[in-house]
């Protein structure tokens, strides 16, 4: 993944050596390393940017990842599951402010890092995926007037006391600027939340609210076996 990465990231530099993104391309790469696969996946959107850390790829295990309030909040829902679960960010590109990354990433260069972080949610191939980015939803292909990754989901039954939608992998949108054209997730559960403290905390999930998703997602799995 991180050789696919850095070849995209040069490729795009090479043909566009003037492009505002740029700036931000040349910070360096950060990514989760050593994820385990066929258990819990926890998605964001992108990594901060430590400006102390400039140029410098970063490689961590979400066991270990620590210095931001967002860290104790992710490993505060996943209780004792964080040895379980895999963390991906959708563009392991640095920068604090999501609005200026989304504004001055072209479109191609997008595409291309979807697809990269498309191939390793498949190989991960989870039982459970946590969305812990609202703003990382349209990527996922949930917003209907966006496909980008293209997967279609379909609302389940909850088996949580709260107001929290749960869905399962229903195959791949019909559209045909999706971005993958096979998925092997059909059945895997999706449960989109955040770790922001903007979000309504009626809302939040609490560990015992991703160790009861983890086990229906375990039994779901089990069913679709048979």
């Amino acid at each position: 993944m991180e050789e696919q990465i850095k070849r995209v990231i040069n490729d795009f530099k090479k043909k566009n050596p003037n492009a505002s993104i740029n700036k931000i391309l040349d910070r360096g790469i950060c990514c989760a390393e050593n994820n385990p696969v066929n258990e819990i996946l926890f998605t964001g959107i992108n990594p901060y940017y430590d400006e102390t850390r400039k140029g410098d790829d970063i490689f961590f295990k979400l066991m270990n990842a620590d210095g931001k309030s967002r860290w104790r909040t992710i490993k505060g829902m996943l209780g004792n599951l964080l040895p379980k679960t895999a963390y991906l960010d959708l563009f392991p590109l640095k920068e604090t402010v999501q609005q200026s990354l989304d504004r001055l990433m072209p479109i191609d260069l997008k595409v291309d890092l979807l697809r990269i972080t498309q191939g390793e949610i498949e190989r991960i191939n989870p039982k459970l995926i946590i969305v812990g980015s609202r703003t990382s939803r349209t990527y996922w292909g949930a917003i209907e007037k966006h496909s980008w990754m293209g997967y279609k989901f379909e609302q389940i039954e909850s088996p949580l006391k709260k107001d929290v939608p749960v869905y399962r992998i229903a195959g791949l949108r019909d559209d045909e600027d999706k971005i993958s054209s096979g998925t092997d997730l059909a059945g895997t559960v999706v449960v989109f939340s955040s770790v922001s403290p903007y979000y309504p905390k009626e809302k939040i999930l609490s560990s015992e609210d991703v160790e009861c998703l983890y086990e229906f997602a375990s039994e779901v799995e089990y069913n679709l076996v048979l």
